[in-house]
């Protein structure tokens, strides 16, 4: 099976595969919008297609199999990729209604070695390609989320795109556990015109809080939180978990910045060299680049225009001549200083939270691709909560506030965030009519709420 490419059929609407609330297991069911079930199978190949199917493939292999449920009718497709000699760990499953194509997201081996996470899609007739995703070749993964966000389409769409027109992003988070410990990773990874564009980063999220030179004692109890999830923000997930490198429960911001302004930043690069073979002096230079910026009103608010252009041209004056504004390097500065404005402005003005970190995501301007920039923010840095037992996460909309919940002997016991602090220790006691699943859906919508 190639893995290059991956299409996403027309998302609307974010789209979320985790784990159930509280649950170690996966979904492994989901109903489609046009009523069929659809479920995620795992057994031998001889077992799951006792009649050999329309597959090549080992009777005895271990393979993961896509069953539709349609008014009785039973069909079973085989999950691309899972018919090799070693046995799949199925992570994830959903239906997105939007788009009509159900995803799966699971662990593999590469060459019987190497722990890989998989993702693929299923439109009802026909597979996507495989995306490979990986942190640490050599560790197991788990816990692994998923999250897609389309991004809105622009109110103008400006000239600089071109032959740009959707882009959607998939956020994969999990956390891999190796002799050395247990690490967490988020992989961004980008659909242009809903097409897998062939890379994308692992970020190890410890290094966007705290660093790689800490090493603390971490509460095995809190050891695995991670949660991925869409913010109440448009186009920006937020990230929780706990730190490895010091223990504290961090909370991420991240948003893909919009496509207009990486194309606005390196298009202004280009005319910096452009209007320095024709400006004379340095504030020569300035007033051009400041007109020129601000004659891209199809692009932004005017407001976010004007910050920009009076930056660049701060920037452009304090440059000696118009040589030093051109020489090597400089104007490449320039861009991504306006990368850096525009993540802090939109229309409404300045945005807070301070961006921690601007990642250049994929191909760079000097490998001729195309390039995207991750905008990265701390959102909370608090000391662990003391508890009681192995913990699950829970994020508000926001990524502000928090909840940790764990079952003791009587019930669900949890905390929740009280601003920067944790408040009291508390109970749901379970009964016939209220298991741990119930506790754990209450619990997780009235964090979501705050």
């Amino acid at each position: 099976m190639k893995r290059l490419y991956f299409r996403i059929l027309c998302p609307l609407l974010a789209l979320v595969l985790v784990p159930c609330a509280g649950l170690a297991e996966p979904a492994d069911t989901v109903v489609a919008s046009n009523g069929t079930i659809h479920k995620l199978r795992q057994g031998l190949y001889s077992e799951l297609f006792p009649d050999g199917g329309a597959y090549e493939a080992d009777p005895e292999a271990a393979v993961l199999a896509l069953e539709v449920v349609d008014n009785g009718r039973v069909e079973r497709f085989l999950v691309p990729g899972t018919d090799d000699p070693y046995i799949e760990k199925p992570a994830a499953l959903h239906f997105a209604r939007e788009s009509g194509a159900t995803y799966i997201l699971w662990e593999g081996l590469v060459s019987g070695l190497h722990p890989f996470l998989h993702l693929v899609a299923f439109d009802g007739v026909t597979w996507s390609e495989i995306i490979d995703i990986t942190g640490n070749v050599f560790a197991d993964k788990a816990s692994a989320e998923l999250v897609i966000l389309p991004e809105p389409e622009p109110e103008n769409q400006t000239q600089l795109l071109e032959a740009t027109t959707s882009r959607s992003v998939i956020y994969v988070a999990w956390k891999e556990i190796s002799p050395n410990g247990t690490q967490k990773y988020l992989v961004p990874i980008i659909l242009q015109n809903g097409l897998y564009l062939g890379w994308h980063n692992s970020l190890r999220l410890s290094s966007l809080v705290s660093g790689d030179d800490l090493d603390a004692a971490v509460d095995p109890d809190l050891d695995n939180l991670l949660r991925i999830q869409p913010s109440s923000k448009d186009n920006t997930v937020v990230v929780g978990f706990t730190d490895p490198n010091t223990g504290r429960l961090a909370t991420l911001e991240v948003e893909m910045l919009p496509q207009a302004l990486s194309a606005i930043a390196a298009h202004v690069e280009g005319l910096i060299r452009e209007y320095a073979q024709t400006s004379s002096t340095v504030h020569d230079l300035a007033r051009k680049i400041r007109t020129a910026i601000m004659s891209f009103n199809d692009s932004f608010h005017r407001g976010t225009l004007a910050f920009l252009a009076s930056e660049t041209e701060s920037l452009l004056l304090e440059q000696s001549t118009v040589a030093a504004a051109v020489a090597p390097g400089i104007p490449e500065k320039f861009g991504v200083h306006m990368i850096g404005g525009g993540a802090r402005v939109r229309s409404k003005g300045l945005i807070d939270p301070e961006p921690r970190e601007i990642i250049e995501m994929g191909q760079t301007r000097e490998g001729g691709g195309p390039f995207h920039h991750l905008k990265i923010s701390i959102l909370a840095d608090r000391e662990p909560p003391e508890v009681g037992g192995p913990a699950v996460l829970f994020l508000s909309s926001t990524g502000l506030e928090a909840l940790v919940a764990w079952e003791e002997e009587k019930g669900i016991a949890f905390r929740e965030t009280e601003g920067a602090a944790w408040g009291e220790r508390q109970v749901v006691g379970l009964s016939d009519d209220l298991d741990k699943q119930d506790v754990y859906r209450i619990l997780a919508d009235r964090t979501l709420n705050r």
